[in-house]
């Protein structure tokens, strides 16, 4: 897919953290010479019972519509000024969630806030971006900081899988110049049951350590094969909780952004256990991308 081809969609509500994500949308729309489209959806709900409020003024529904799409417009025209790229507007009605997630499947790029207009409801339900995590086939860059510059330190978790590796390169896309670091977590099998059998705490590190260089020498070849003779791809092993890790690493690095493969799982077993995505997108500082399998 040549660059002019590719398609980026900032989701907008015109709250603070959406303005961001439409700010670095279109920065990356710029740097990626892609296609940005804003894309503001009506909620269904609540516009049927406006209508229902402004019967003896059916055209007041009608102007609400027209005013957000010049707000919109005025919004990208901002941008395409601001970085340079070429940005259009879209307005929808439906069901905010449903319309989302159907445009991922025909984007290359979604990009959203972390925050909404409100908070209380994503307390209770979660965001937008968090409720969309099972739902967008495609890459979603999650934004959460206003925008200065090009990201430039890139916290990457990496488990080896084909999802994580492609979340590797998506990330070398969006951060060519940037410091990357690939994270991961490593363990020894039945570490738990070699402790209850009495193996001495020497034999385990031994363990542990032949388990960190295998982590270390697979990451290097990931790296290559992503970034190739660019030899951009650090790398940070340790034992312990992915996530855990991954943000001590967002902390130390002061990364701008984290790069994750979100795998497939039945829903339940997402429910129960929760997830390394989930996890990480709660509580990091920085922009997350989640590129799903």
């Amino acid at each position: 897919m040549s660059a002019r081809s590719q398609r980026f969609v900032a989701a907008t509500d015109f709250s603070q953290h959406a303005l961001w994500a439409a700010q670095r949308a279109a920065l990356l729309a710029a740097q990626n010479g892609a296609q940005l489209e804003l894309l503001h959806v009506v909620a269904e709900g609540p516009l049927k019972a406006l209508r229902e409020l402004l019967k003896a003024r059916p055209k007041g529904v009608a102007d609400l519509v027209d005013d957000l799409r010049e707000a919109l417009s005025e919004a990208a025209a901002a941008l395409a000024k601001a970085t340079g790229a070429s940005v259009a507007t879209r307005v929808e009605i439906g069901e905010v969630l449903d319309v989302i997630a159907q445009e991922c499947d025909r984007v290359n790029l979604l990009v959203l806030g972390a925050r909404g207009t409100s908070p209380l409801r994503d307390a209770i339900l979660g965001t937008t971006a968090e409720r969309l995590l099972s739902r967008c086939s495609r890459p979603m860059l999650i934004v959460k900081r206003r925008p200065a510059r090009a990201y430039e330190r890139v916290v990457v978790g990496l488990d080896f899988s084909a999802v994580s590796e492609h979340a590797l390169r998506a990330a070398l896309r969006l951060a060519p110049q940037g410091v990357v670091i690939a994270v991961h977590a490593y363990d020894v099998p039945f570490e738990g049951k070699l402790r209850l059998a009495g193996v001495e705490r020497t034999t385990i590190d031994a363990y542990r350590y032949r388990a960190a260089e295998k982590a270390i020498a697979k990451i290097r070849a990931v790296g290559e094969r992503a970034a190739g003779t660019r030899a951009r791809v650090a790398h940070k092993v340790g034992h312990g909780y992915a996530p855990h890790l991954i943000l001590k690493q967002e902390q130390v690095r002061r990364a701008d952004l984290i790069a994750l493969g979100k795998h497939k799982r039945p829903v339940l077993q997402e429910f129960l256990l929760g997830r390394v995505t989930r996890h990480v997108v709660a509580d990091s500082r920085s922009d997350v991308l989640v590129v799903p399998a």
